[in-house]
């Protein structure tokens, strides 16, 4: 118990600072107001932009946790002793992590291009493929394939691009990207936990008191939007943990894996955007057709859905950590 008292202390201490910075930026005001329209789920104006709170406390968490991993060379906790990710690694996650956010920040503020998002994003993606982070074979259940090392990274590019993404679409409502972030990042310390990577585990876990705090003024409160500033920063985040599943695992964890973690949101999304290419709609544009929004305007609740997507997302990946064990 010893072991674990400090670092349950660092959680309680991320959760007041970044509950703190929450009320205190909402109280300030100056966020630009979300006005709703035909392709809205809300009906009242609300500040969005919320999100780069918690990717503050969360950059500045671990680009301190990078520096202790990189002098200990070990991990912190019980059982997970072994660091997983290079000095390069730990960078380019950060980086791609705060430039994300201040990427969406600016969009949020007055609007970015779509080329000039789609870039940027391209770009982190590069980032973290040249610091070795990447898949490397996709196991198909009855075969295993290699990949080549072209295809390794135009595959991993995809897979960081497209999560990136999806975590944005699917920032429609109260709570469901906050919620499903906070199962996200639990499950992905479970996963870490049992492959002993010690700096993952640490990694995943400091992200949940800091998404926490968000909910407080977003599900419970209803008082501001996560924004581009934190749907963007965090689907790149959880795509770079998988990526780090897979290359620490010896490929124990599989692409489909990483899939199933994220399951809810990536099957919402791809789901909606291939039905609206498919009838040859601008499946590029803002949009009120997935699921979880048809399913708010059904059951009348921001909450209840995005409680449900929760679940659902725990359930899913239960499932992944349930076979990673049967594969120990």
């Amino acid at each position: 118990m010893q072991s674990f008292f400090p670092f349950l202390v660092v959680i309680v201490a991320l959760y007041s600072a970044s509950a703190f910075l929450m009320g205190r930026l909402v109280a300030a005001g100056g966020l630009r107001m979300d006005v709703p329209n035909a392709r809205s789920s809300h009906t009242s104006q609300k500040p969005r932009g919320g999100g780069v709170v918690f990717v503050l406390m969360i950059s500045v968490t671990w680009l301190f946790l990078s520096g202790f991993f990189a002098i200990s060379g070990q991990g912190i906790l019980p059982g997970s002793a072994r660091v997983a990710l290079s000095g390069e690694q730990w960078m380019a996650l950060i980086a791609g992590f705060a430039v994300l956010g201040l990427t969406g920040a600016a969009d949020d503020r007055k609007g970015l291009a779509a080329r000039t998002r789609f870039t940027v994003q391209v770009a982190v993606a590069l980032g973290v493929v040249a610091s070795g982070l990447r898949w490397r074979e996709l196991d198909l259940g009855f075969t295993t394939l290699e990949l080549s090392s072209g295809g390794s990274i135009l595959i991993s590019v995809l897979w960081i691009v497209w999560s990136t993404n999806l975590f944005n679409f699917m920032d429609g409502i109260d709570g469901i990207a906050g919620l499903t972030g906070v199962v996200i990042a639990t499950a992905t310390a479970v996963l870490a936990w049992l492959f002993s990577c010690g700096d993952l585990v640490v990694a995943s876990i400091v992200m949940v008191p800091c998404i926490a705090a968000f909910l407080r003024f977003n599900l419970v409160e209803s008082r501001i939007f996560m924004g581009d500033a934190g749907s963007l920063p965090l689907g790149f985040g959880f795509s770079v943990f998988m990526l780090v599943l897979h290359n620490t695992s010896g490929s124990r964890f599989a692409l489909w894996h990483g899939a199933l973690v994220c399951c809810p949101f990536l099957a919402d999304a791809t789901f909606t955007l291939v039905q609206r290419a498919i009838r040859g709609e601008r499946f590029w544009l803002a949009h009120c057709d997935h699921v979880y929004q048809k399913l708010s305007r059904r059951v009348g609740s921001h909450r209840a859905v995005a409680v449900g997507y929760a679940l659902v997302g725990a359930f899913s990946a239960a499932l992944a950590i349930t076979n990673v064990i049967g594969k120990r």
